[in-house]
């Protein structure tokens, strides 16, 4: 059927189509009915709402533990798979695999054990040269957890035992200007010196008077 609209342009209209306008106020799109209000307390709800309430998170629930399956099932048939990838390997691709793992584990025992030395010598004090002795003979792993973590704990009594270092250095001995200081505080004080020279001076006088 052809009408004319408002320019005088033939348009078609079927007269089975009709558009029905949503009421006021309403939604187009509401959505599945749960049977229960959303954002409503269970207190304020029937019987029958908090019924389809604890109905549908149970569903949600199931839902969530499939899943977990379906990932349990697909990390099997991964592992499978890698099983039959590796046994369909070549001898020369089993070797450079086994190679890869090697220098993994290389590159990680390396890292771990620099780092360990490392914490020692701020422990200790010690030079690379020292710290490189001390762990000739020493597996580091000793001092490393599971996880690849450093147990301070183990390193810190290992350390204690090459005694930690000092935050004020004791200044060397020097016997010459030792015994110049002596003497100065001799001429000052009159004549009194350390408690030898006094016993000296008292056996000196014991043995005039004799």
């Amino acid at each position: 059927m052809f009408v004319l609209d408002a320019f005088g342009r033939r348009i078609y209209r079927n007269p089975g189509l009709r558009f029905i306008d949503p009421p006021e106020g309403g939604n187009e799109d509401q959505g599945p009915d749960l049977g229960f209000p959303k954002d409503t307390a269970l207190e304020q709800m029937t019987v029958e709402q908090r019924e389809a309430y604890w109905r549908h998170y149970a569903r949600r629930h199931e839902a969530t533990v499939k899943s977990r399956g379906d990932y349990d099932q697909l990390k099997a048939d991964s592992e499978e798979l890698a099983r039959i990838r590796a046994e369909g390997q070549t001898d020369q691709e089993k070797a450079l695999e086994e190679a890869r793992r090697d220098g993994e584990n290389l590159g990680a025992q390396r890292y771990l054990r620099d780092a360990v030395i490392a914490r020692f010598i701020g422990l200790t004090g010690k030079t690379d040269e020292e710290a490189a002795t001390a762990f000739a003979h020493v597996d580091v792993a000793t001092f490393t957890g599971q996880d690849g973590s450093i147990n301070t704990d183990a390193l810190a009594a290992f350390a204690g035992t090459f005694g930690t270092k000092q935050t004020t250095p004791i200044p060397p001995s020097n016997p010459v200007m030792e015994a110049l200081e002596r003497q100065r505080q001799q001429q000052a004080g009159g004549g009194s010196g350390s408690i030898r020279e006094m016993q000296r001076q008292r056996r000196e006088a014991l043995t005039a008077k004799k």
